[in-house]
């Protein structure tokens, strides 16, 4: 984390869950987990680290669903 962003604010989602995991995000939207981590990389997706394991917070998973449907 940078000097200059400050620390999100996680909030649960319906089922109390904080977030998710890339294959779990990749089974609820459709979205191959490739391109998850392609989106990733490219900035379109801000995932929370821990040891390695890539999570998407709910309210970003709030917001790819959203989009999907729209489309």
């Amino acid at each position: 984390m940078s000097k200059t962003s400050k620390p999100r604010t996680l909030i649960p989602d319906s089922r109390g869950r904080l977030a998710y995991r890339l294959r779990e995000v990749s089974e609820l939207t459709g979205i191959p987990t490739s391109t998850l981590r392609k989106r990733i990389r490219n900035g379109d997706i801000n995932p929370i680290t821990s040891l390695g394991v890539w999570l998407i917070s709910a309210d970003d998973l709030e917001a790819i669903l959203n989009k999907r449907l729209r489309n």
